[in-house]
């Protein structure tokens, strides 16, 4: 296979629209190990399979859980390079291997130009990857000048950087050097009695993480791993007390949790009411409110009762206020901000003293979305003119 320039085609793409303050999706591992995990997967369901196959029957194939790090990252990458495609959303979503994916590995002989030609365009279909070839081709620069590249005008932050050259390196090497011929099985590693995929940084469920942005660490301390989802192409972990996805390049991974399955409070509102007594459920934008009480009680504890609910209105109240203040003392970290700027947890940390604040950011620009003072754009909260004149407030 030449290593001409012409080895890919010249046409560049189109531009790509960035995001600020996350990295842009792109594959997690390399051609080469994709196909290898394709391959795995065809001979799993028989061979030809042209049916759509739950994800956790491709993961049981890999040897990794549908809902950890690595079982997501390779779902996601296949569907990077074009070897995947999918249906359905949620518990119901499902896989199968594309006509591309098939005219690769279906193809076994021993020097074929046309394959070669499908690894080049599998290894072009991902935006980023097409963006680096037409820029710089075979001859790529320095990791450092690569890197700035990457940070500096793609958006990327530096640990997403780090790893999509990694991965890009390794997928130019694989398809200048014609390894397609022969795509190599699987290869595992033993980890405490188990086979699974290779992976630098194995996250699940149960983990403690640190997470880093711009450099600094946002978290008081490791924090456990509550949920881990694809979304749009990326990995993201959910950690406890917060309900804000955290991209999994910004995770880092401090020491492995407990193997115990994750508990599920039991929703109570589904169970009848015992024999005596009443359930009354009232319904609040943010959530139910329900309350038990006796079918009939005397004068004095209705009296205790209605001091009670005082009590817990007062806090509600406490509450609400709270949020709303924590909303306000975030767009006043940027009294010099104007309309239209991007607020992300990297752009105040350090600028005021909130506990929680890091982890609860989305909670409370939520609140602000409500009140009109940020605006939702392609996933990102900007501020508003009204934003800006309570950031500008005292």
């Amino acid at each position: 296979m030449s290593e001409a320039r012409t080895l890919f085609p010249s046409t560049p793409p189109s531009p790509t629209k960035r995001r600020q303050g996350r990295s842009p999706a792109f594959p997690f591992i390399p051609l080469n190990k994709a196909l290898e995990r394709a391959e795995t997967f065809r001979i799993a369901e028989g061979g030809r399979p042209r049916h759509f196959t739950p994800l956790a029957a491709a993961c049981a194939a890999w040897k990794v859980g549908v809902k950890t790090g690595p079982g997501i990252q390779t779902i996601a990458a296949l569907g990077h390079y074009g070897l995947f495609e999918f249906q359905g959303k949620g518990e119901t979503r499902a896989a199968r291997l594309t006509d591309l994916a098939f005219r690769i590995l279906l193809d076994k002989q021993p020097n074929s130009p046309e394959r070669d030609k499908l690894i080049q365009q599998a290894a072009l279909t991902p935006r980023i990857h097409a963006e680096l070839w037409a820029k710089w081709g075979a001859d790529l620069p320095s990791n450092v000048t690569l890197e700035t590249h990457l940070v500096r005008d793609g958006n990327f932050s530096e640990p997403g950087a780090r790893d999509l050259i990694a991965e890009y390196k390794a997928t130019i090497a694989f398809v200048k050097f014609g390894k397609a011929a022969n795509i190599p099985p699987e290869i595992t590693v033993e980890d405490e009695g188990h086979k699974h995929l290779s992976s630098d940084q194995d996250i699940e469920v149960g983990d403690f993480i640190q997470v880093e942005i711009d450099g600094a660490l946002a978290l008081e301390g490791p924090t456990r791993v509550r949920a881990i989802q694809e979304h749009e192409g990326r990995v993201w972990a959910f950690i406890e007390g917060s309900e804000a996805g955290i991209p999994v390049e910004q995770a880092i991974l401090e020491r492995k949790g407990s193997t115990d399955p994750p508990r599920l409070p039991e929703d109570k509102s589904q169970i009848p009411p015992q024999l005596g007594t009443r359930r009354e459920v009232f319904a609040l934008d943010e959530g139910d409110v329900t309350l038990t009480y006796p079918e009939t009680f005397s004068s004095d504890s209705y009296d205790e009762l209605e001091a009670h609910l005082q009590v817990f209105l007062r806090k509600a109240r406490r509450r609400a206020m709270t949020t709303e203040e924590a909303a306000k003392r975030i767009l006043r970290a940027f009294p010099h901000s104007k309309a239209g700027d991007i607020l992300s947890p990297s752009s105040f940390a350090g600028k005021i003293s909130l506990p929680g604040v890091i982890a609860d950011f989305g909670r409370y620009m939520d609140y602000a979305l409500q009140q009109g003072w940020v605006e939702m754009e392609d996933r990102e909260y900007r501020l508003t003119e009204t934003g800006l004149a309570v950031a500008q407030s005292t």
